[in-house]
């Protein structure tokens, strides 16, 4: 939730609407207060921030002020899509693998697949190099790998979780 920003925030604030929402990258900070790239807490206002440099003015512009470091990193990832065409320093992020965060999603049901493949279940595949399997979701239309398993049902029931909390069913 974006709380109430002062007048020189709101003059270099950055306008995202209409950018669709997006996973938050994960930082390679040692140290950082949070484990999203452009996000950073704020101990005055107890509150997480979100800004981000454009290459254009070379400038820093704010996000926006939020509860959890992790609606900073959503916005932080829809601003590096609305100007990852060249214009934007976060460009080396793109490609560099999203979060997706099971830890409070209670387990679900495995999904069967009515196709043909490796797995009886969707979202789950053999990847034969490593002998395990993995279980991948698209989320607005990008690929994320869930994660890789010893075991084709451990793989099945985390992307059911992952279907369940990005409310794709």
């Amino acid at each position: 939730m974006v709380t109430k920003i002062d007048d020189t925030e709101k003059k270099k604030r950055i306008d995202l609407t209409g950018v669709p929402p997006k996973l938050p990258i994960l930082g390679n900070r040692k140290g950082a207060s949070s484990k999203y790239r452009g996000v950073y807490f704020d101990k005055a206002t107890n509150k997480w921030r979100a800004r981000i440099k454009i290459d254009v003015d070379g400038k820093r512009h704010y996000i926006g002020t939020y509860d959890t470091d992790e609606e900073g990193g959503i916005d932080y990832a829809r601003a590096v899509f609305k100007y990852e065409a060249g214009k934007v320093n976060a460009r080396k992020n793109i490609g560099q693998k999203f979060v997706i965060d099971l830890t409070d999603v209670p387990p679900q049901l495995p999904i069967l697949n009515c196709g043909s493949g490796s797995s009886k279940y969707k979202g789950v595949s053999l990847n034969k190099s490593k002998n395990k399997w993995q279980a991948t979701i698209t989320i607005h239309k990008e690929q994320h790998c869930i994660g890789t398993y010893a075991n084709e049902e451990d793989a099945a029931v985390d992307y059911a979780r992952a279907m369940f909390k990005y409310n794709k069913y």
